[in-house]
């Protein structure tokens, strides 16, 4: 591979896309206390149960290329961690040189599993939801 579009663009053909449309974080969610916005909250909370079995799934395509079918809403939460990384890696081809071939798969690992249970809850409702759930008012 020899663009970050490439490597975004592997993750994004790895698996194949559906919209879920009643995905709990896509309605309005009201949250109280400390902690992330109610849409971001919402994700973590479907995501969780199924973190071990998602993360293994990552680790076997890493493997031997093959990912596993998991039940829903496990195999949507995967398929969304690919799909997102693959867009946010590809928007990098501009930004920095890309990595090394032997490098890739170490970096889709970091990516996939470490910078996704830091991050992911954000970019898996999106920016705008987020950012919408910050600005409500009473």
């Amino acid at each position: 591979m020899d663009s970050w579009f490439d490597i975004g663009a592997e993750l994004t053909v790895a698996v194949h896309f559906r919209e879920w449309r009643e995905a709990p974080w896509l309605a309005p969610v009201i949250c109280e206390g400390d902690g992330p916005p109610g849409r971001m909250r919402s994700y973590e909370l479907i995501e969780a149960p199924h973190r071990t079995r998602i993360e293994a799934a990552v680790r076997q395509w890493l493997k031997n290329g093959s990912l596993p079918e998991l039940d829903h809403p496990a195999q949507y939460c995967l398929v969304l961690r690919f799909a997102v990384l693959g867009h946010l890696l590809s928007s990098l081809d501009d930004v920095f040189p890309a990595p090394k071939k032997e490098e890739i798969p170490a970096l889709y690992e970091k990516f996939l599993i470490d910078w996704w249970r830091k991050n992911g809850s954000n970019y898996a409702v999106g920016f705008t939801c987020a950012e919408y759930d910050l600005n409500m008012s009473p």
